[in-house]
């Protein structure tokens, strides 16, 4: 027999998800910090497939269901346009994806310290989710201001994941946290 104290049910209830919401955290953060390389290797595509139908375009190329370079150039600069971004975006989104990458992890330290009944958890997990959820609706804003193929991921992710925390530090302040009080 174990004399550790037993969780509420709140808190083994929000813990388990802030745990598996983290390591989810952790995981979107990791591709957040790849996102500056995925957005060189889309620009070098899409530059690639430009030149090749530029260059089948030629003089004399017109064949029967060949689209006329006027179509092609509108193509190209549309896939430009929406794979480019401010010169600052990949830093941006660099700095980001670490930040969300130790949130998760400091999300999944605060879930198990809540599900462990430690002494001031609450509070810890509250201010971890505080700070994601300030993370998350900083990318929604950035995201959807920037307008790029890949600023709409962070936008969605984003909007999600503050509702996410905002639930749940909710959830956690209107709980019974009287367990989690020094002795």
């Amino acid at each position: 027999m174990t004399n550790l104290p037993k969780p509420p049910l709140w808190a083994m209830i929000i813990g388990i998800l802030g745990f598996c919401l983290g390591a989810f955290g952790t995981i979107a953060g990791a591709q957040d910090v790849a996102m500056p390389y995925v957005f060189a290797i889309q620009k070098q595509a899409a530059a690639t497939i430009s030149k090749s139908l530029e260059e089948s375009a030629g003089p004399g190329a017109m064949g029967a269901g060949s689209a006329p370079p006027a179509a092609e150039h509108a193509w190209s600069d549309t896939v430009q346009s929406l794979l480019s971004g401010p010169a600052w975006y990949p830093r941006y989104s660099l700095a980001m994806g670490i930040a969300r990458t130790l949130l998760g992890a400091a999300c999944m330290l605060a879930s198990l310290l809540l599900i462990l009944v430690r002494p001031g958890a609450d509070f810890f997990f509250m201010l971890v989710l505080g700070l994601s959820a300030a993370r998350n609706l900083t990318a929604l804003v950035i995201g959807v201001a920037v307008g790029s193929v890949f600023s709409y991921w962070a936008a969605a992710s984003g909007i999600v994941g503050f509702l996410l925390d905002i639930i749940m530090v909710v959830s956690c302040v209107i709980s019974n946290r009287s367990a989690y009080q020094s002795p």
